[in-house]
């Protein structure tokens, strides 16, 4: 029996009689692995660096750990589920109030698991709070968003609730080339001819 590790996943490989079999064991760092969808349209259900405005309070939540491997332990919560834990391990840090301004950082596609029937992908929208005492943060927007699934992605699109979320502007332009202008034609009058 030997000990492999690969990816944060412990893997033990047996040799018995000539077969291979290989176990693997979920070690606390194995888990989804998050990739940036940010510049896909196909994913792109919140629009990528645009501020929003939350339309009703909603928790700031601290998990206990990046279980998603997003790049942050913060996540919104709706203030419906105000009686419940959010999971265990996770607290509840302060309620931010209707009228918080957010901007759309990134879009990640987090794999749920890499075996049938979770192998699909849950698009997770990543926002920094613009204002307030937690100004500065990222936060993920999933669980206070509505969820599609689309099929021909084999994943789970975030969009933005409705009652949650409102786009208050639009992405920064890129700078455009300026076209050079339109070539303009001298006409000489009759008044202005040279006489000679």
């Amino acid at each position: 029996m030997r000990k492999i590790a690969y990816n944060g996943c412990v893997f033990w490989r047996i040799e018995v009689a000539g077969l291979i079999v290989v176990m693997s064991v979920m070690a606390s760092g194995c888990g989804p692995v998050a990739r940036d969808v940010t510049g896909d349209a196909r994913y792109a259900k919140y629009t990528p660096a645009a501020s929003y405005t939350l339309l009703a309070a909603a928790k700031l939540v601290r998990a206990k750990d990046d279980r998603f491997r997003t790049g942050t332990r913060y996540y919104l919560g709706k203030m419906e589920d105000d009686g419940a834990d959010p999971r265990p391990g996770d607290e509840v840090l302060a309620t931010l109030p209707a009228g918080t301004q957010l901007r759309m950082d990134r879009l990640l596609a987090c794999r749920v698991s890499p075996h049938p029937p979770r192998s699909w992908e849950v698009v997770r929208p990543l926002a920094r709070i613009l204002d307030g005492p937690y100004a500065g943060t990222v936060v993920d927007l999933t669980e206070i968003s509505h969820h599609k699934l689309v099929r021909e992605l084999n994943a789970d699109l975030a969009l933005p609730a409705s009652s949650q979320l409102r786009r208050t502007s639009p992405p920064p332009q890129r700078p455009t080339a300026h076209a050079p202008p339109a070539p303009t034609t001298a006409r000489a009058s009759s008044a202005t001819t040279n006489r000679l």
